[in-house]
């Protein structure tokens, strides 16, 4: 018979050996690249401005809504029309097909809809707009939160640029 202390050494094992077990499992099924958090996506798209003059007003739009007013407009609806490839309706089976192909290439690129792939593809659209002054009208910061101006066309467009360079 075993003392209780080789009980509870035997008990101890094999919850290890269940431990280890539960590791392999997540391991294998858990995605590798875990997203990044909006915190960690608002110290990104922060550190975009480097103009010493505009960094307070950079991070104060920031951190009163731009990157969610941009979540906003690339949303699930814009990732999957980013899948959609235009086909004409009297095309080949080759151009069918090279369609196809590009749509697969999108998707790999992008990832699914809110991981990391497409958190990176956010934030390179943020800087593109960034780059090109897009934030930047009459002498203040626009956070994209009213799209009449046609800030989502612009982001759209943007979109597109980089997803056509990325996939070449």
């Amino acid at each position: 018979m075993d003392t209780p202390i080789e009980q509870w050494k035997a008990i101890k094992e094999y919850h290890e050996a269940q431990v280890l077990k539960a590791q392999k499992m997540l391991d294998e099924f858990e995605p590798k690249e875990k997203p990044l958090t909006q915190a960690e996506m608002k110290k990104r798209i922060i550190e975009f401005e480097t103009r010493t003059a505009f960094k307070s007003s950079w991070k104060k739009n920031v951190n009163e809504g731009l990157l969610e007013n941009m979540q906003h407009i690339l949303n699930e609806d814009t990732y999957h029309a980013y899948l959609e490839v235009d086909v004409p309706e009297n095309a080949t089976e080759e151009e069918k097909r090279e369609a196809e192909e590009k749509s697969k290439k999108i998707q790999a690129y992008l990832g699914p809809f809110g991981n990391l792939a497409w958190q990176i593809f956010v934030l390179k659209v943020i800087k593109k707009l960034h780059d090109d002054g897009s934030f930047y009208h009459d002498g203040e910061f626009d956070t994209f939160e009213d799209t009449a101006g046609g800030c989502d066309e612009i982001t759209w467009d943007v979109g597109v640029q980089i997803i056509e360079a990325e996939i070449q």
